[in-house]
Order: structure tokens, then sequence, then C-alpha cells
């Protein structure tokens, strides 16, 4: 049994599993799956080294089906691949897209795909940082003309 997954054996994980659960009210916060033949987990939002699953506050925790917290791992996948493709540029967009906007929006087009198109990627967030850039740009100008 490797280290990682004996702390999910943990009493203390096994409790605050219990409480997030308890918390969405035993169902899966994406589809909204419960009863019966439903395996729920409880899903870690983020991770940092050295933390355990039990020290993560609850609000990074959500109770999900097995379906959708399988989904949502091979989603993070393939973002992982396409932000490792972009430019730093294009990375420092992506995150303040996520930032900025909903974050579901850019999430919700990978949801059911089975195959994501990084080039179309990298146009939408190169575009969105372009544009972006360009409303900065605009008011740089606009300051220093009133301020010259």
């Amino acid at each position: 049994m490797s280290k990682r997954s004996s702390m999910y054996r943990d009493s203390r994980w096994q409790q605050k599993r219990l409480e997030v659960m308890e918390r969405d009210g035993w169902k899966c916060r994406s589809c909204g799956a419960s009863g019966d033949g439903v395996t729920l987990n409880v899903h870690h939002a983020y991770y940092e080294t050295g933390k355990k699953p039990w020290e993560y506050p609850s609000t990074s925790l959500f109770t999900w089906c097995e379906e959708c917290h399988s989904r949502r791992h091979k989603m993070n996948g393939m973002l992982q691949t396409c932000i490792a493709r972009l430019q730093i540029q294009q990375v420092s967009g992506l995150f303040t897209l996520l930032y900025v906007y909903d974050a579901g929006q850019l999430f919700s087009l990978f949801e059911d795909a089975e195959y994501v198109d990084m080039s179309a990627i990298v146009t939408f967030v190169t575009a969105k940082v372009s544009a972006y850039e360009d409303v900065v740009n605009d008011d740089i100008l606009e300051t220093e003309k009133n301020n010259g």
C-alpha cells in the first residue's frame, strides 16, 4: 500500500470526507446523482506539497459521483497537457481568464470531450489575452494623454 493511499484510510480523512458529503447533501455536486448504486467521492480542487488530505479547507473539497470524478480527472489531464504546450504569455492569459471570468465556462468546453484541440485553445487564449492587452494599452494611452 502506498503512503498516499494509506493517508486516505486515516480516520482524520474519513471524518473530513463524511463532513463534506453531509454538507453536499450526499449527492454529486456536478450532476446531482445520489442514492443506491451511486459511488460518491470527495475531490480536492488542488494539492499542495506536504499537505495531508484532511488538512485542506472544506471549501476546496467537493462531492462528486464516480463518473463525474473520473471525467474531471480526465479533463484536468487534458488541461495540464494544453498548458504545457502554451507559451508563457498564453499561460499568464489563461490564468487571468480563469481568475477574471467564470472558469466554469472554460471547463465546460472540455467536460465531455474525448479530444481537445490544442490549437483551438491556444487561439482562444491568445485572442482573449490580445483583447485584454488592447484594453489595458488603451487605458494607458488615455491616462498619458490626460496627464500629458
